[in-house]
């Protein structure tokens, strides 16, 4: 439970809901523009920004629970000015006996505070910063069921066709920092014309593997990764992008205090590669994205969450366009990442497929918290490597980016090892330094960049040709007769037709939850549950057919190479789309393995 005896005003919060007209009234946004004939260089080291954002007690009976001498309670300083959490005890009488103090805070967001209150409260510097060139993290870190997804996207169904009846201009109340972020990104953009362009990439770690959710899930892969990573996958290599010299030697990333470029062309580091870039041009695509990544991300439920994400989302927000003849661009990233829930498997009750997933989720947090540790204790070596989410968040952990961590902990006393474990974690953030350098995201010579890409580009086109040539994009066995060649083209047209077809029930039973009419006597929302268990099995049935005809040969796997570089044309393609430059050919090319469909597959 939380003490009243300050008010939000005194920590600094608005309270007010309107929307984001008045979002930035604290904020400057007299900003150079994306493009300029010249960027001064500033650098700065500065701890992480941690906020906290406590969750009430929503039913009456949790509520009944918190009476009595042995309750704990979170506390915050009244002015806030030391930004100290207290824990302790308190009785009845209203006495509190502090047992523990974790300090590193900037601000606390309170359980009475609507989510336009929690975006205004963390949410505009970083994008001023953004915009004046800076890369910008900002993170959700907490227990399961403590209100990460929903401080991040909104609560469950708040992105139905509905959801806009307000009209374009406004957002929706129950939206979380995401939504409203890209909505204001793309406010201050119309003001630099049409060549301006907010582009969005999304992402999710699941069981360590990282998957593209604008592109149906297809596998990405992620740079630098492969050698001397601790995971359970004996084929995790397969997934992932290892660069090696032509005798096959592992090409280290990391080499004499910089990043090795060997066999890259550029200075890329740790990242994804080829995941689908989409613009963002307006609140239907907002709608529409946000929607995708509620529909698509691993969800289940257990004790402790009714919707628990099982997985972690990596949201990557950039700015592009043609530059107006300019000569500079800037290439800063503004990442959102709703980590998925630490938990304890005793009290969340999960067995099976749900006991490993959390085990997954646990193991990749206890590596993130291993990162934390040494960066805070300036260690020389940082185990970034561990895990695929370390290594895609390297860059906003100790690297040149302004990076804000929201933690989110809960009222229930029940739950008190836990706040008092996610508190602890903001504490060691806030021992983090960072080095921001708005100059090194400069691109000084558009047109110069511009041919870089294309001729990149050309030569990987050039190998995508020379590797099918030998037969090494995979593809149907010829050597198999063309009716059994057929039937396969006949089940993989059907694997598409049903998902598209689960994919829309879903939206529609998203919908149908909002408007109230998720009850068992509702014959519609019935029919729809039923269309989409019917659905779901149909898509299971055609992934195992078709995976039962490649284990026969009948399908050949692409090799490792081939992957590599078409998940690099897409990353040139879409670097290019960026400069405002449109290129010939399907730079969404994919190719079918049998990773894709072991994916959600029961057998």
């Amino acid at each position: 439970m939380l003490s009243r005896s300050h008010s939000a005003g005194a920590a600094g919060f608005s309270k007010s809901s309107t929307p984001t007209d008045n979002l930035f009234a604290d904020v400057p946004l007299k900003r150079q523009p994306t493009w300029t004939q010249k960027t001064q260089s500033s650098k700065h080291e500065m701890s992480i920004n941690i906020c906290a954002r406590l969750k009430p007690l929503l039913s009456a009976e949790e509520k009944e629970t918190v009476t009595g001498d042995s309750l704990r309670i979170v506390d915050l300083n009244d002015s806030v000015r030391d930004g100290v959490f207290r824990v302790g005890t308190a009785s009845e009488d209203g006495t509190i006996k502090i047992s523990q103090k974790i300090p590193g805070y900037q601000g606390v967001i309170l359980p009475d505070s609507d989510q336009a209150a929690a975006y205004t409260q963390v949410v505009p510097k970083l994008l001023y910063t953004f915009l004046n060139g800076n890369n910008c993290t900002l993170f959700v870190y907490g227990q399961t069921g403590s209100g990460k997804t929903h401080t991040l996207f909104g609560p469950p169904c708040c992105f139905t066709s509905g959801a806009l009846s307000c009209g374009p201009a406004i957002v929706p109340e129950s939206w979380g920092m995401f939504p409203r972020c890209a909505f204001d990104l793309l406010s201050v953009l119309r003001a630099d014309g049409p060549s301006a362009v907010l582009n969005v990439s999304v992402v999710e770690i699941y069981l360590n593997i990282c998957y593209d959710l604008l592109n149906e899930k297809k596998v990405v892969p992620v740079a630098g990764f492969g050698k001397g990573c601790k995971s359970t996958s004996q084929s995790l290599e397969s997934f992932m992008n290892v660069n090696r010299r032509k005798g096959g030697k592992w090409i280290c990333p990391f080499k004499d205090g910089k990043w090795n470029t060997e066999g890259l062309g550029m200075d890329r580091g740790y990242e994804a590669s080829g995941q689908r870039v989409e613009q963002i041009r307006s609140m239907d695509d907002i709608l529409r994205i946000a929607a995708t990544i509620d529909a698509s991300r691993s969800a289940k439920s257990h004790n402790l969450n009714e919707r628990s994400s099982r997985s972690h989302c990596v949201i990557t927000l950039t700015v592009g366009g043609s530059g107006q003849g300019q000569q500079q661009l800037s290439s800063a990233k503004f990442l959102l990442v709703d980590l998925a829930g630490s938990e304890r498997i005793a009290k969340s009750g999960v067995t099976g497929e749900r006991e490993a997933e959390a085990k997954n989720v646990n193991t990749s947090l206890s590596a993130l918290g291993r990162c934390i540790q040494s960066l805070g204790r300036r260690e020389k070596f940082v185990p970034f490597r561990d895990s695929v989410l370390t290594m895609l968040m390297k860059q906003s952990l100790g690297g040149n980016c302004f990076t804000s961590v929201v933690v989110t902990v809960c009222e229930d006393p029940a739950q008190i090892q836990e706040t008092v474990s996610s508190l602890s974690f903001g504490r060691t953030c806030s021992l983090v330094k960072n080095k921001a350098d708005s100059s090194a995201n400069v691109i000084a010579d558009r047109g110069k960049e511009v041919r870089r890409l294309q001729e990149a580009l050309a030569g990987v086109n050039v190998e995508l040709g020379r590797l099918e040539r030998e037969g090494k994009a995979g593809g149907l066995n010829m050597a198999h007769n063309k009716a059994t060649r057929d039937m396969f083209v006949d089940n993989k047209q059907r694997l598409d037709e049903h998902s598209k077809q689960l994919r829309a029930v879903k939206m529609s039973i998203a919908d149908m939850r909002a408007a109230g009419k998720d009850e068992a006597g509702c014959a519609e929302w019935v029919q729809a549950v039923k269309k989409r268990d019917y659905a779901a099995r149909v898509v299971n049935v055609q992934k195992g057919i078709l995976i039962r005809m490649m284990m026969s040969g009948l399908f050949l796997q692409p090799t490792k190479g081939y992957l590599y570089r078409l998940a690099e044309k897409r990353r040139l393609v879409a670097s290019l789309a960026q400069l405002g430059e449109e290129v010939d050919g399907d730079g969404d090319a994919d190719a079918l393995t049998m990773g894709d469909l072991f994916l959600d597959f029961i057998p």
